[in-house]
């Protein structure tokens, strides 16, 4: 969304307390669009660096330089918070829930609703009835970023009391059309093409209030939480790209070493034609032959050239800067691209390094947890067009990957670390879901297994019926039990 220049949202259709709480809501959102873009640009590399005016020249204060410490910050913990799905434990059909993951495109939309929350502190999860006709899924689950959209929350109940969600905007970034979610009813207005007014439509459900925030670091007195890019995180990024600009424009000077020529005249500047040699020229000549002059006071021109610059304080002191960015966003710092290490890395050495940012990953899980199950329990009664959940559902959790293994592979050695230690899994479905396999693998991998025990129970039944189809062979050559051979 871009900036919000309409100073009051008035739709003469709504009733006092509806155009009151829009008033709120339109008023909020106007206050934290600012700084929310601020760190969208920190994230795009968009941002603007501020320039102290000191060590730069006026002729590269345009130069167009860019860091991706920000987005590396979001990214690389969003990576240790993924979302693999929903669990019901001791509900043998979980249909539903397989149907609302896929017709949604939850497997992708939950890593971007995370990457949202985590670069403007919250995200919001909508869930709606969708228009089969137009050939959208029964229900949807969608999400908004706060660029468009925000809530008012209710700290008795927890939860949201309204949520304003802007649909589109025209060219002068003013709303046309926007839904106000209230408890019960959804409220739809639409801007009319001649600009005359808006057209309002009210939906009325049993589902309460089908919007839940997904929010990072959330604190009493600060529900909706804080940014990942916070500000000690926007400063040092500020600072490590002013240190990259300057090591910049070192480097430029090191490219053309200064150097000065004493004793000589301005011929020595001039072509065969007596046009004047350019700077380049100058620069580039790798051999200056001066006839020496008996007459001048100073017979013999000579040539001296200056020191250059080293680059090696601009490199210690981004690496200071990347220490304290580490520090600040518990990310190893040879993420960022500054290594210190000579030697390889160890595997105790490795987990050592990451141990915050599991910590870090194992925190925002927690708080996204309610807000995902609260959301797919909204969707699987919204599906069956019950006010309540189908028995057992109650128990229903978000599966979250182990955010200590960032990897497949880092996820397989761990499972098979597991099965070594309880090796009654290796015989369960439960220890195929140990090594994280995509849940169309988990499928085939299940009735693969029933196909094979399948197989081996036909196999039994088979060897009795040939043994009770053999013909019995007399007493007298099998002998008798308890006693010698028959007839004796």
């Amino acid at each position: 969304m871009a900036n919000v220049t309409t100073d009051r949202l008035y739709v003469p259709d709504l009733n006092a307390d509806e155009q009151g709480t829009l008033d709120a809501l339109w008023t909020q959102l106007k206050a934290k669009t600012p700084r929310n873009r601020i760190r969208a640009a920190y994230y795009d590399g968009k941002n603007a660096v501020r320039d102290l005016g000191i060590s730069t020249p006026p002729s590269f204060r345009r130069i167009a330089t860019v860091l991706g410490w920000s987005a590396k910050a979001v990214d690389i913990l969003n990576r240790r918070c993924n979302l693999d799905g929903f669990v019901v434990p001791g509900v043998a059909d979980t249909s539903d829930i397989d149907r609302l993951w896929t017709e949604n495109y939850l497997d992708t939309e939950a890593s971007q609703a995370g990457v949202s929350s985590l670069i403007h502190a919250a995200a919001f999860l909508v869930v709606t009835q969708g228009d089969e006709q137009a050939g959208e899924p029964p229900v949807l689950i969608t999400a908004k970023d706060a660029l468009s959209g925000t809530g008012i929350w209710d700290r008795r109940r927890r939860a949201l009391s309204s949520f304003l969600s802007i649909i589109d905007t025209n060219e002068d970034s003013d709303p046309t059309e926007f839904v106000m979610y209230l408890p019960g009813e959804n409220v739809q207005a639409v801007r009319r093409a001649s600009g005359g007014g808006w057209t309002v439509t009210r939906r009325t459900h049993a589902y309460g209030m089908p919007v839940e925030p997904l929010v990072y670091q959330p604190r009493l007195g600060r529900p909706f939480g804080s940014s990942r890019i916070s500000r000690p995180v926007m400063s040092l990024h500020d600072s490590a790209l002013r240190t990259v600009i300057r090591s910049e424009v070192t480097a430029e000077f090191f490219s053309a070493p200064q150097r000065v020529l004493l004793g000589a005249d301005e011929k020595a500047f001039k072509n065969a034609d007596g046009t004047v040699k350019t700077a380049w020229q100058a620069i580039l000549g790798r051999v200056w032959a001066i006839p020496d002059d008996e007459q001048a006071p100073n017979p013999r021109a000579e040539i001296r050239e200056f020191t250059q610059a080293n680059q090696q304080p601009h490199v210690d002191q981004l690496r200071a800067w990347a220490a304290l960015f580490a520090g600040e966003t518990s990310i190893p710092v040879t993420s960022l691209g500054i290594s210190t290490d000579a030697n390889p890395t160890s595997a105790e050495a490795y987990s050592a390094s990451r141990e915050d940012l599991v910590s870090e990953a194992e925190g925002t899980i927690d708080a996204w947890k309610p807000a995902w199950r609260r959301t797919m329990l909204n969707a699987v009664r919204m599906l069956n067009a019950t006010e309540t959940v189908p028995g057992g559902f109650e128990t229903l959790q978000g599966d979250f990957r182990d955010p200590r293994y960032g990897s497949r592979a880092q996820v397989t050695d761990a499972a098979v670390k597991t099965i070594q230690t309880f090796p009654w899994m290796a015989q369960s479905e439960l220890g195929l879901e140990l090594f994280g396999f995509d849940p169309s693998f988990l499928d085939r991998a299940r009735v693969e297994l029933r196909r094979q025990r399948g197989s081996g129970v036909l196999e039994v039944l088979r060897a009795a019926s040939q043994r009770q189809a053999a013909p019995t062979a007399p007493a007298a050559e099998v002998g008798m039990t308890g006693g010698g051979p028959a007839g004796a």
